[in-house]
């Protein structure tokens, strides 16, 4: 308010030549305080030039000129206005959504971290594998069953499957880890597996 007093003062005798600088003051006040608080500045705007008016030589022009400035930061001061609060109402949502996210995935996480628990405790042995044929999960029986040192080790794995006990090696294609690859379904499935530790 202060500074809309002060460019007033400075306005005062030229003609408004420096009422531009009203700008500033009423864009400050829109984009932080309340509606009422705009409607005040727009009327000390409106006092001051009424001011100027009566203390000046009153004229068509200068009256329409004092409205075209009182009506023109107007309309500067309700669309920052409105877009201010259309920001900062946007803001306060992401904000809850990015929490609401965040309490999801902390969710999943310990969803899956119990899962896995019971899965590992299991002593039949578990995998989850990707149509491109990784292993995106096992649990402490498959890997020790398949050898494997680590999730993500390629496959094939050191234990190699074989048809039958001291049978013949089955292909790549036909191992049970590429056909549940291709999404294939089967149960009762019977193979016998050579690791590296030569053990059937």
């Amino acid at each position: 308010m202060v500074d809309i007093v002060l460019v007033g003062m400075l306005s005062l005798g030229r003609e408004l030549p420096a009422s531009f600088l009203w700008a500033v003051p009423i864009a400050w006040i829109a984009s932080y305080y309340a509606f009422s608080w705009q409607i005040a500045a727009l009327a000390l705007v409106t006092v001051m030039l009424s001011a100027f008016g009566i203390m000046g030589s009153p004229s068509a022009s200068m009256a329409l000129e004092s409205i075209t400035i009182v009506l023109a930061l107007g309309f500067i001061a309700t669309t920052i206005h409105i877009g201010s609060k259309l920001t900062r109402a946007f803001s306060r949502l992401l904000r809850r959504r990015s929490a609401q996210l965040e309490r999801t995935v902390a969710r999943v996480e310990a969803y899956d971290r119990r899962n896995l628990e019971v899965l590992d405790s299991l002593t039949t042995a578990v995998a989850q594998v990707d149509p491109s044929g990784a292993i995106r999960f096992a649990n402490s029986a498959f890997r020790r069953l398949y050898r494997l040192d680590e999730i993500g080790s390629d496959h094939p794995s050191p234990a190699v499957e074989y048809d039958e006990r001291r049978g013949s090696a089955l292909a790549a294609g036909a191992q049970l880890i590429s056909r549940a690859a291709r999404g294939e379904r089967f149960e009762a499935q019977r193979v016998w597996l050579f690791d590296a530790g030569v053990t059937w």
